[in-house]
């Protein structure tokens, strides 16, 4: 009972670290902004290097950095085809005010616009799982219902769904572990491409 709860202990604090891991950090986010293909800023935002990310890690990264590129470009475009519009004899001056103007829109509206994305997808991920964590606690009592739960919440989200096929309590436990990353994973996901 007690490598049960030392295990389950660890599979909750492995998906609240997942989680944690999702929190922006303003600073190096504005800089990825700007600059979403540097590598080293997406070591930076998620707090270790890029070697040591996991797979899902890495993902976000090259999916938010490609949406980040996107909406760079559709902005810079944008105002360059306002710019185009008026354009002076002054190219340095317009050519400077552009960038100002890109930069300036990027760090305050698409910012706070991804940031608030991000926080909601966050949010709801967190709430996929939250029960489950919660009836963890007592797997042997709970399990039925933590079974049904899974059944349920990957069928919503459109996930295969196999039952356990063990009685022995670390395998039900990694059972639980992959489930929840993955109705984590796929609920936060749902929420950000939703958000585009």
């Amino acid at each position: 009972m007690r490598k049960t709860y030392i295990i389950i202990t660890l599979f909750l604090t492995s998906l609240t670290t997942f989680s944690q891991s999702l929190k922006s950090k303003d600073d190096v986010f504005a800089q990825l902004m700007v600059n979403p293909g540097d590598t080293i800023l997406w070591e930076s935002y998620m707090g270790k290097t890029w070697n040591t990310m996991t797979i899902f890690e890495k993902e976000q990264c090259e999916t938010l950095s490609e949406r980040l590129s996107s909406k760079l470009k559709e902005q810079l475009t944008q105002i360059e085809k306002e710019k185009q519009e008026s354009f002076t004899d002054n190219f340095d001056a317009e050519a400077d005010s552009i960038e100002m103007t890109a930069e300036k829109l990027l760090q305050n509206d698409i910012l706070a616009q991804e940031r608030e994305l991000q926080k909601q997808a966050k949010e709801a991920a967190d709430a996929s799982i939250a029960e489950l964590k919660e009836l963890s606690q007592n797997l042997k009592a709970n399990l039925p219902i933590i079974e049904d739960m899974i059944q349920s919440k990957t069928s919503e989200l459109g996930i295969t769904y196999q039952k356990y096929n063990s009685e022995n309590s670390e395998e039900i436990i990694a059972w639980l572990k992959n489930y929840g990353q993955q109705i984590y994973k796929k609920t936060y996901s749902s929420i950000v491409e939703k958000g585009n």
